[in-house]
């Protein structure tokens, strides 16, 4: 009975979920980008199989690994109702860490080895999301979900919905043509992260919250707020 509630029940699920985002994103893959995987195809036929590859590995061979390790670990929650403000919470709290991991994989040169796989795809596909090394999908992808699963202590049912959003919205920034959708700007659009992939030098956040519009606007609350106070303590002296 333990080995069934404890091993096999918690990576069955663990395995739906990183099934269903492979399937989700390799058919977005001969759909909506079908061109631009033929042209990847094509054009460098090795890097194709190496993501698909990378992708089987991270989602089916080691997400469900960590599910296991998260519901026994981190899910005492028991109930089974969608805690969105907890769901919320845990996309946000990802959404953060990934972008600070992100821009430091990208600014400190002696750890960019373990993003430089991701980035061999200048034109990416959908499937492309989860196409990083192994040590990535450990540090910036499942890492954040368990970070969140400790600080807000969610259920089973909001911990896996906050993933799938994850996932899912993963395949959707890498879709090339869904370029031209336009959001309010605290959220991520494809546009942005397919720049990030020409450019390398900017627009880190991904996938829903636009982390690198919010951190702008901190940064010019709180430069204001000091060249306020400078302007104040000017006056008195």
């Amino acid at each position: 009975m333990k080995l069934t509630t404890k091993i096999i029940k918690p990576y069955i699920t663990g395995l739906h979920l990183g099934t269903y985002t492979y399937l989700f994103s390799n058919i977005l893959d001969h759909t909506i980008s079908r061109s631009q995987t033929l042209e990847l195809i094509e054009r460098n036929p090795k890097l194709y199989i190496q993501s698909t590859v990378s992708n089987f590995i991270n989602l089916i061979g080691l997400s469900p690994i960590y599910y296991i390790i998260a519901d026994n670990v981190l899910l005492n929650d028991t109930s089974a109702h969608i805690q969105f403000m907890k769901t919320l919470a845990i996309v946000l709290t990802h959404n953060i860490i990934f972008y600070r991991l992100h821009k430091i994989f990208h600014e400190c040169k002696h750890l960019y080895f373990i993003h430089k796989f991701h980035h061999n795809f200048i034109k990416p596909i959908p499937s492309n999301g989860n196409a990083v090394s192994i040590l990535e999908y450990n540090i910036a992808y499942v890492m954040p979900f368990l970070i969140g699963a400790i600080l807000f202590k969610p259920n089973g049912v909001s911990f896996q919905l906050s993933i799938a959003i994850i996932s899912f919205l993963n395949a959707l920034i890498h879709c090339i043509p869904l370029k031209n959708i336009r959001l309010f700007p605290l959220f991520v659009e494809p546009n942005h992260h397919l720049a990030h992939h020409e450019l390398l030098t900017a627009k880190y956040a991904s996938p829903l919250f636009n982390v690198d519009y919010i951190d702008k606007i901190i940064k010019k609350y709180f430069k204001i707020v000091e060249n306020t106070e400078n302007i104040e303590k000017n006056k008195t002296s």
